[in-house]
């Protein structure tokens, strides 16, 4: 391939990497201002390599180019650093405990360990999370405005009965999110599976992942909840602590978050 139309693919890769609702044939072309043909045909090789999907009429990262993303981040410090905690948390607490963290504006899970009471469903490592749906999503969008934006301005669809979609509900979940310092799902993606994410914080006091833990929800009554919770931010606070970050002051932060996601 020539090096310029090598250099269009990588933008065009990066271009559809930031857009999680995919793009349409028009939008990259006038967005890396190449002629229509052009743009069908560099798509078209790119979705045949499965570097890109298309769904009615638009372009989204595929899956080959997210499980390139997911080995390149498995040689990062986080992954690394967090590695044996969350093996050990598994073992403590014998559920299924990931690893979350954000690739540009997207979140993903990069690690995993299944324990004995593990459940049925399984999310794809590299696999990018809803965030109106998913502890990991809702934990995100507590305490980075770039999530919360994206979460408040995006599509929201009805998975499971008890999926949040209005945004005052939402806006409700992210305050108590702040004010407990961990998030839950309530069979919001898959009925009966309750998500459960604590953050973990990097230098300069920013949230670089989330620990996640899967279970039935049958299963987590609120003595439990309240006991993988103590496991869960015991296991954030020594990932924060190998990655040398700290965690934020976070006594009236919510404040300022919340007109941020009103306006």
């Amino acid at each position: 391939m020539q090096a310029d139309r090598l250099g269009r693919a990588f933008l065009a890769l990066e271009l559809l990497a930031e857009a999680p609702h995919g793009l349409t044939i028009s939008e990259v072309s006038r967005t890396l201002d190449l002629p229509m043909s052009s743009t069908h045909d560099l798509l078209l090789a790119l979705a045949q390599l499965r570097l890109v999907d298309v769904s009615e009429s638009r372009y989204k990262i595929g899956p080959k180019a997210t499980a390139l993303s997911v080995k390149i981040l498995d040689g990062l410090e986080i992954r690394s650093a967090a590695r044996s905690h969350i093996l050990r948390l598994m073992l403590t607490i014998q559920e299924d405990v990931y690893l979350a963290v954000p690739s540009g504006n997207q979140l993903m899970y990069v690690d995993r360990y299944i324990g004995e009471r593990g459940v049925s469903v399984r999310i794809r490592l590299g696999e990018r999370l809803r965030l109106h749906s998913t502890a990991v999503g809702k934990l995100f969008a507590a305490y980075d405005d770039r999530f919360r934006r994206q979460l408040l301005e995006g599509s929201r669809a009805k998975l499971t009965p008890t999926t949040i979609t209005k945004k005052s509900d939402l806006l409700r979940e992210l305050d108590n999110i702040w004010k407990n310092h961990f998030s839950v799902s309530h069979g919001e993606s898959f009925t009966g599976v309750k998500g459960i994410a604590v953050p973990v914080w990097g230098v300069g006091q920013q949230l670089v992942a989330a620990v996640h833990v899967s279970s039935l929800e049958s299963l987590v009554d609120e003595p439990r909840l309240n006991e993988l919770v103590v496991e869960m931010n015991s296991t954030a606070a020594q990932i924060t602590h190998d990655l040398g970050g700290s965690l934020p002051d976070l006594s009236d932060g919510w404040s300022h978050a919340a007109q941020l996601a009103r306006r």
